[in-house]
């Protein structure tokens, strides 16, 4: 189907004077964090309306529609999630379409074999990692069988192997005829879409071919051998961990010097998230030894903000620790300067997801602890926010352990990468 924008703005966010997408048009769009890309497609979706202009589908106004011909999937999985079973919510579309129980099972199953999830299908969708959640937002829309689809950051928290899945879905979508629309910071020549359109301040500023990159994860290597040292300022050893009956780790190893950056990677539901929260304590474990404070931005930013102003976020860990709260106040306001000084006097619920995770990722910067540790630091962020971040930590002579599949970031700021692989945390060797 093809797409029209005319003279569409949405208050000071979005202002679109003219866009024709074409009938199975493949568009990657892209931008710096809080450019209008999620927002562009959330009016798609018909989950925001345009405060003046009109978008057409196909030659019709988007507001007349009695179903909406998009189907989408967010960029934060978990305010997308309507069930607390996996085959529950991707059966819940078809089931609002009123669908026969038959052949609706017969598509959740093809839709959950060719998304790998057949041993997540009975699992409860509060606990499945942020990766998983998001392939089994693929199945739900790829059951819906809609004419456009979006994806917001779908690369953001999938490892290699799922991305692969992915690409492959993308070229059946567009086998089928289907306009696609997606919205990633990871431009991957796997992708094969005809357009790249760039956002900036709520503009499109660029609008041609795409541009690609290459996957450098093939040419890794990796040793079993660790440098836990005794001045190290976290130190795991001989870690085992089980969930139920479920073993995540098997005696696992890892030392962090004091100003190192260590990045960890691994396959979607690896356990990469848990580690963190072993580290961080939220898991009990006593094979972890810290020799200092330990701040951290989690995966899904929502679950650790606690105020409504980004001032009062990113200063909270200072006041939480007996600081002055104006001096609290005057280091927050320093990190985000330097990160993003528009985001000084912001609410948190009028910023972007990007923003929103780079609120908590000063806030980790911010709270003087020499340890942080950050959850998939690269979803959802642009490539200048996220060297601003690094050249923050370094600036500051602080350690970090930083979970992505970027494996490009990973190469670039990391002074040594892990792989968790069969249980085991393997050294990658650069």
């Amino acid at each position: 189907m093809a797409i029209r924008f005319e003279n569409v703005k949405l208050k000071n966010i979005l202002d679109i004077e003219s866009l024709i997408i074409n009938d199975n048009d493949c568009i990657c769009i892209t931008g710096r964090n809080g450019s209008g890309k999620s927002t562009f497609c959330n009016l798609l979706a018909t989950i925001y309306y345009p405060d003046s202009g009109k978008i057409f589908i196909d030659g019709k106004d988007i507001t007349k529609f009695e179903t909406c011909p998009v189907a989408m999937t967010m960029q934060n999985p978990k305010m997308q999630v309507v069930k607390s079973i996996v085959s529950q919510d991707i059966a819940f579309g078809l089931e609002n379409k009123n669908m026969c129980y038959k052949d609706m099972e017969n598509q959740i199953n093809k839709s959950i074999n060719f998304f790998n999830l057949q041993e997540l299908k009975n699992k409860e969708t509060s606990k499945i990692s942020g990766g998983q959640l998001q392939r089994v937002l693929f199945a739900a829309i790829d059951v819906l069988d809609n004419d456009i689809y979006i994806f917001d950051e779908p690369l953001a928290m999938i490892d290699e192997d799922n991305r692969n899945i992915f690409y492959k879905y993308i070229n059946i979508l567009k086998s089928k005829g289907k306009t696609i629309i997606i919205v990633s910071h990871i431009l991957s020549k796997e992708l094969k879409c005809n357009r790249h359109i760039v956002f900036d301040k709520g503009k499109i500023i660029s609008d041609n071919i795409y541009n690609y990159i290459n996957n450098k994860e093939n040419l890794l290597s990796f040793t079993n051998q660790y440098n836990i040292s005794k001045d190290s300022i976290l130190t795991i050893e001989n870690l085992t961990f089980s969930y139920s009956y479920n073993t995540i780790f098997n005696n696992i190893n890892l030392g962090v010097k004091d100003k190192e950056i260590v990045g960890i990677c691994g396959e979607t539901g690896s356990g990469k998230s848990t580690l963190l929260n072993l580290i961080i304590g939220l898991i009990k474990t006593d094979k972890i030894k810290k020799n200092c404070e330990v701040s951290f931005a989690l995966q899904h930013p929502q679950d650790q903000i606690c105020n409504v102003k980004v001032i009062d976020e990113v200063s909270y860990n200072l006041i939480a620790k007996g600081w002055d709260q104006d001096k609290a106040k005057e280091r927050a306001k320093y990190v985000l300067d330097r990160l993003n000084p528009l985001l000084i006097d912001k609410d948190v619920y009028e910023i972007s997801q990007g923003q929103l995770r780079l609120v908590t990722i000063a806030s980790s910067i911010a709270s003087n602890s020499r340890l942080i540790l950050l959850d998939e630091i690269t979803a959802h962020l642009d490539d200048i926010t996220i060297d601003k971040v690094f050249t923050l930590i370094k600036e500051e002579n602080l350690s970090c352990i930083m979970v992505s599949h970027d494996i490009h970031i990973l190469l670039k700021e990391c002074d040594s990468i892990y792989k968790i692989i069969n249980k085991k945390l393997v050294k990658v060797v650069k």
